[in-house]
């Protein structure tokens, strides 16, 4: 040891710049790492204040705590086309306590028939879509999925091209049909293993002659809630048209 230290101080001149070398190599590669983390994951890097844009025709995967208003680089829709990003879990993933809305329109295509959701919430995650959420052209899993407790969506727009779809509460999540909430028709609302919460905040119909409505199976019975909360003296329906589970 003794040896090293002498060896060290004599040449401290040559082993200060290798530190250095390698210091600073470490350091771009941390940036690079950095860089590659934050594009990949698509959580909005623009933008001012929890204001942020993110790039169209990626999914978008938000898994840091914080709260995030999402915009899309143009003025349009955002749109995720799920062929050329096969290895996320979703089109829309939301984990580790990240708190989301998504402020436009939501258009998924494609995903070469892999069992993968549209939009995957869980560990705490919290996502609200204000606008349309289009999955007529998708080919992955037409479904949205919640799970674990203080983990939720919030839908308030009009559901396209998810007819026969789902919606499944697991674990203690929640999922709450906002007033402006339209195409739920056609839609199962499944509560799951665990348990789990469905709100409605306005009157919604369910058409069972497809089977939908809200269902609970597995150990989700004895844990699940279903309420309705309208505004100050206004109530709230739930209608199942047809006949079948409900």
């Amino acid at each position: 040891m003794w040896v090293m230290v002498m060896r060290c101080v004599f040449k401290h001149h040559v082993y200060l710049c290798v530190v250095s070398t390698a210091l600073m190599a470490g350091l771009a590669l941390t940036s690079h790492t950095s860089k590659a983390y934050a594009q990949a994951h698509n959580c909005g890097s623009g933008g001012s204040g929890v204001v942020k844009t993110i790039s169209s025709d990626q999914p978008i995967v938000c898994d840091s705590r914080g709260t995030r208003i999402l915009n899309s680089s143009s003025r349009e829709e955002i749109n995720i086309n799920m062929d050329r990003h096969s290895r996320e879990e979703a089109a829309v993933t939301v984990k580790n306590g990240a708190d989301i809305t998504i402020i436009k329109k939501l258009k998924v295509i494609n995903g070469s028939g892999s069992g993968k959701p549209v939009i995957k919430v869980y560990g705490g995650g919290k996502l609200t879509l204000n606008q349309e959420v289009d999955v007529e052209g998708a080919t992955i899993k037409k479904e949205i999925e919640v799970e674990g407790r203080n983990s939720s969506v919030t839908l308030n727009g009009v559901l396209t091209g998810i007819e026969r779809g789902e919606v499944k509460v697991s674990k203690g999540g929640m999922v709450v049909l906002g007033e402006g909430v339209k195409g739920i028709e056609e839609v199962k609302v499944k509560i799951n293993d665990g348990g789990g919460t469905v709100r409605f905040d306005g009157n919604v119909t369910f058409n069972n002659g497809s089977e939908a409505g809200i269902q609970i199976t597995g150990n989700g019975a004895g844990k699940a809630t279903v309420m309705g909360v309208g505004k100050a003296g206004e109530m709230v329906t739930m209608t199942v048209n047809g006949k079948g589970v409900g």
